[in-house]
Order: C-alpha cells, then structure tokens, then sequence
C-alpha cells in the first residue's frame, strides 16, 4: 500500500518536448545566422539533386561545379525545394507522434520485452532535439535523389529541352541537362553520351522561332 502511495505522488518525469529548442536560442542570439542556414540548406539540397541526376549520367559533377553552382541547381529546379521543405511537415508529424509516446509511456510502464525495448531507444530521440534536423535531412535526401533519377530517366526517355549550339563552324543538336559557371552539360542522345563543354568553346546558341511562326500561323 505504502508504495502504490508512494507511486500515485511520485514526481513526474520532465517533458523534453516543453524544452526550448535550442535553434530557436541559437537564431534569436544571432539572427545574421538565418541567412547563412538558409543559403547551406539550398546548397546541400542543390548538392543532393546534381549528385544523383548526373551521376544517372556517369558524370562526376563535383569536379566540374563550384559551390554557387549547387545553388544555382536549385534555383534552375525549384521543386527540390519544395519537395525538402515538405519534410518540415513530416518532422512535425513525426514529433507530434514523439509527444504523445512519450505521454504513454510516462503514464503506462511497459511490461513486454519489446516496449521496454522501445522505449530504451525512443528515450534517446525524446531527449535529443537534433532528431528533427536528422529526419528532415533524410527526408529531403530521399526526395530530391529520387526527383534526380526520374528527370534522367525522362530525358533519356526523349523529353529533355534540345537546343542547338555552333561549334568550330558546325551546328549540332543536343538536349541541355544543366551548367555551371564554367561548363556546359550536354547530352547527345544519338551516342548515349554526355560532353562538358567549356562556356568560351561555344560560338553561338541559336534559339529556333519554329514554335512561335506556327502559333502565329492562322
């Protein structure tokens, strides 16, 4: 009886979720810092998309781009943005679920192995705020990679933008995959390859006007 008294009053565990998170003191203190985040964030998430869409392509992209140019990727496809910002939500979902585990588990004491287990490893990510940034990490990994791979396969596909450029004199036809500040990433569908070129090797880029004679065409 004495123990079951004792328990009824015993004082409940802290609530790691009512902590401030310790970024939201890290910005407040130094709010020039947002900018700095925000730039590295598109830069990795930029980092991610050109790893995995060149690389479809056998090409090394860390050899040929600088860091703006990560940058710049995303600016060229802003949906990997979107598609890494959606993993804010997940974050948010998945630490709602956190909360309400760890409100379970302060009320009910497991008695299975399994959730004694559980709770164990679910004690280490209830007490750690840096879990959010490694799930939204991961998650904008999985997302941007797979959006990486699927437009590769489009263009392969015959979907890509082709553009003409002139080279020593001689026109030729290839379809655009990107380019950085100093090279031009070119694919020949014909040969199934890719060629970087450098930007002072390119004479000219001739933009057709088919398109727009047909729609003025009556």
């Amino acid at each position: 009886m004495t123990r079951a008294r004792d328990d009824q009053h015993a004082t409940p565990p802290e609530n790691p979720f009512l902590r401030p998170h310790p970024a939201r003191r890290i910005f407040a203190d130094h709010p020039a810092l947002v900018v700095t985040v925000a730039y590295l964030a598109a830069s990795v998430i930029g980092l991610m998309f050109s790893l995995e869409f060149y690389r479809e392509f056998n090409v090394n992209v860390v050899n040929y781009y600088q860091l703006t140019d990560f940058l710049m990727a995303v600016l060229r496809e802003p949906i990997t943005l979107a598609m890494a910002l959606g993993g804010a939500l997940v974050t948010w979902l998945a630490r709602a679920a956190q909360h309400w585990e760890w409100r379970w588990f302060a009320k009910h004491e497991p008695r299975s192995w399994p959730l004694r287990a559980y709770k164990r490893i679910a004690e280490r990510s209830w007490a750690n705020p840096w879990t959010d940034g490694v799930l939204l990490l991961l998650y904008a990994w999985v997302f941007v990679t797979w959006y990486g791979g699927w437009k590769a396969d489009a263009i392969r596909a015959g979907e890509g933008k082709v553009i003409q450029i002139e080279m020593g004199g001689e026109p030729r036809e290839r379809v655009m995959l990107g380019a950085s500040n100093a090279f031009l990433f070119l694919y020949d569908a014909e040969h199934s390859r890719v060629d970087v070129v450098p930007h002072e090797s390119i004479e000219r880029v001739l933009v057709s006007t088919e398109r727009q004679d047909r729609q003025e065409t009556p």
